[in-house]
Formats: structure tokens, sequence, C-alpha cells
């Protein structure tokens, strides 16, 4: 896309759970801001490392962990599985449980293609924000049980239960 100025870009379908390949293109002008983001936003096939100054690479992701006393009730990967969770229930029709169930998945791709490109990073941003565990509480809500689900249910009662300390 930088050397061509556009590119055909893919579309994942959640319903279906399929890649769309090629389902829209997307340009680039002269004096026109891309933002690379995801899991591979990082990875050096989509920007090397000696990029120049026309580019600013960013790792994102929630750091800091939260204590009550000398309990450690989050940290910064689970602080991001309450926020998948909630965006899988409401934009993927996922249960919490289905994506606790996936969850070591997610952590094996971030593993493989972030984790070895994250010290490229020109800079890092933390976006632990304190209001937001007294607000995902009632996100989660009544939890829907599936027998099928019975130990992701577990995971997600004892999330539910550290965040209703907020």
């Amino acid at each position: 896309m930088l050397d061509t100025g556009f590119a055909e870009m893919p579309r994942f379908d959640f319903g279906i759970s399929e890649r769309i390949d090629n389902a829209y293109q997307l340009s680039v002008g002269e004096n026109d801001i891309v933002i690379f983001e995801g899991i591979h936003a990082l990875n050096p096939i989509l920007l090397p490392e000696n990029h120049g100054r026309d580019a600013h690479r960013m790792y994102v992701s929630p750091k800091c962990r939260v204590f009550d006393g000398d309990e450690e009730l989050f940290c910064g990967k689970e602080l991001r599985l309450v926020r998948r969770m909630i965006r899988d229930y409401k934009f993927r029709n996922y249960l919490h449980q289905q994506t606790v169930a996936i969850w070591d998945n997610v952590l094996n791709g971030e593993r493989e293609n972030i984790t070895p490109f994250a010290s490229t990073a020109d800079s890092v941003v933390d976006t632990t924000h304190f209001y937001e565990y007294g607000l995902y509480s009632a996100q989660l809500g009544n939890l829907e049980y599936r027998k099928e689900f019975e130990k992701e249910q577990r995971v997600v009662q004892e999330i539910k239960k550290k965040l209703d300390r907020f």
C-alpha cells in the first residue's frame, strides 16, 4: 500500500467464521495518514524497522496491574480478556465463556505475532484506565449457562466476582 497507494483488503465475517479476501479496496493519498492496527501491525513484513521518519510504530496494550492490598486483582492480560469478552459478546455474538475457551489461542497468536516485534515499537502506550474496572461488572451482566462451557463458566464467575469489588 505504501508503494502503490492502494491495497485489496480482506474482511472477516464473524457470523460464518470465514475470511473474505478482496472485500474492499483501501487507497491512500499523498497527505493521508495510515494506521496499521492489530496483531500484525508491528510485523516487519508490513513496515520494516528502518521505516524512516514517515512512520511511527506504537505498541498499545494495558500494562498496569491492579492490587487490593497485597492481592493482585488484575494484570494487563486479564484486563484484555475482560475487554475481549465484552467485545465478543456485543459484536460477535459469543458467550463470555466462548471467549474464555479461545483465549489460549489468542495468547498463542500474541506470542507468535506480537511479542517478537514489540521491541521494535517507537513508543509504548499503556491503555489501562482505572475507572473501567468499575464499569465492567455490569457489562458482563447475567451469565448464560451452558454445560459445554462449565470450566470457562468458573473463570468468568471469578472475574466477575473481582470486578464486583470496584
